[in-house]
């Protein structure tokens, strides 16, 4: 029989990849491709480690292009915005980051209730 804790660390742990460059709005199909080609000889049983550095080294130029690329386009377009529309550039410049956690707040609640137990009776010094 599974804890509470074990039962809401799986949703609680879950996170999105923002740090993957997979998520990234820059990282286009041939960013993909160039993956594609480096998992394909990472997962090749008689590839070398000399080529499995050059597929690295190729993946990154790939996709450090590719986000240069965007990063220049989005720049411009940005200082775009912010002459002619400087409320929009605002919203765009800040847009909102989401820390949010999956786990609704009610399940959370039970899953700590569970853990620990029945709550400190009335007037106890945990209560204050």
């Amino acid at each position: 029989m599974k804890s509470a804790g074990q039962n809401t660390m799986p949703q609680a742990c879950k996170r999105d990849c923002v740090h993957s460059r997979k998520h990234q709005p820059w990282f286009y199909s041939t960013c993909r491709e160039a993956l594609g080609l480096k998992e394909a000889v990472y997962k090749n049983p008689h590839s070398s480690a000399a080529g499995e550095v050059v597929a690295e080294k190729k993946f990154r130029f790939v996709t450090d292009r590719v986000k240069e690329t965007w990063t220049q386009k989005r720049n411009a377009e940005l200082c775009e915005l912010s002459a002619k529309d400087p409320s929009q550039f605002w919203k765009a410049f800040k847009a909102p980051q989401s820390n949010a956690c999956s786990v609704e707040l009610s399940a959370q609640f039970e899953a700590f209730r569970a853990l620990m137990g029945a709550e400190p009776p009335v007037g106890s010094p945990e209560t204050g």
